[in-house]
């Protein structure tokens, strides 16, 4: 995949505030709720999926919640901080975790029932957006399935109602004797969005304060839908999904290769 330098610059930034933050991701965020777990298993389970991949794990926390199903799982990460942290806590034999882009991991052959990722807006443009989607499909098994998780309202915001700001200000979280501030904001236009997120880390007096913005992609389903045609006329279902954290809602769109 040719990126441009200004995309690299744009990923490379990305992956380095992820990096740093890694160690203490969980605590700080929810990235599977009880509802996403219901709805994957169900998938799972339902369509005898034998082969899953988590496009987009950060710490395997989906995979760790799935690994009990009749199914191998792989994870995967651009974050060597994440892959880390997934590796520490997944331990069951039917989950592996690798360091690799989305497109790099899918390219290298393999044949998967089911790819799964909930980070298709980290991409930086809707083209490389289109690159990535058709990689995806590519590596599906001929009766395979790719979902994207979109968050509908929040932090990324998905849909045809964008406002040009949006903040989400200081979360509190505890974890011990350790206290985490959460700051985020979003700059929004036509076609990216600019996520500047604060990360401060107060443990014993000391302070550590983590900040990175992140460039955005504001997909709206008329860009997913005028994709699948160019791909293919690829057949979809959207499905209207669930919460997380009370705040954020997303729905699934599940493509499939036939």
């Amino acid at each position: 995949m040719c990126y441009n330098e200004v995309m690299k610059k744009k990923m490379l930034n990305t992956k380095q505030l992820m990096n740093k933050i890694s160690s203490f991701y969980d605590d700080i965020c929810s990235p599977c709720s009880r509802e996403r777990i219901i709805f994957l298993s169900q998938f799972i389970r339902g369509n005898k999926i034998n082969s899953f991949i988590d496009a987009s794990c950060s710490t395997g926390e989906t995979i760790y919640n799935l690994a009990n199903l009749n199914c191998y799982f792989t994870g995967i990460d651009f974050s060597k901080g994440m892959i880390k942290a997934a590796k520490a806590k997944n331990i069951t034999n039917n989950a592996k975790f690798y360091c690799a882009s989305m497109s790099e991991f899918v390219k290298k052959g393999a044949k998967y029932d089911c790819i799964y990722t909930n980070s298709i807006n980290w991409l930086p443009s809707l083209n490389l957006f289109k690159q990535t989607l058709n990689d995806m499909l590519e590596a599906l098994s001929d009766d395979g399935c790719l979902i994207l998780d979109l968050p509908t309202n929040g932090n990324i915001l998905y849909g045809e109602n964008m406002s040009k700001s949006l903040t989400k200000g200081n979360t509190i979280y505890k974890k011990n004797t350790i206290i985490y501030k959460s700051k985020e904001s979003y700059e929004y236009s036509s076609d990216t969005c600019i996520q500047t997120y604060e990360v401060i880390n107060m443990n014993n007096g000391k302070i550590k304060r983590y900040i990175g913005s992140l460039n955005l992609l504001p997909l709206k389903e008329n860009d997913i839908t005028s994709v699948l045609v160019e791909l293919g006329n690829k057949r979809y279902d959207k499905v209207t999904g669930y919460g997380v954290n009370h705040t954020d809602t997303y729905e699934q769109f599940i493509i499939y290769k036939k």
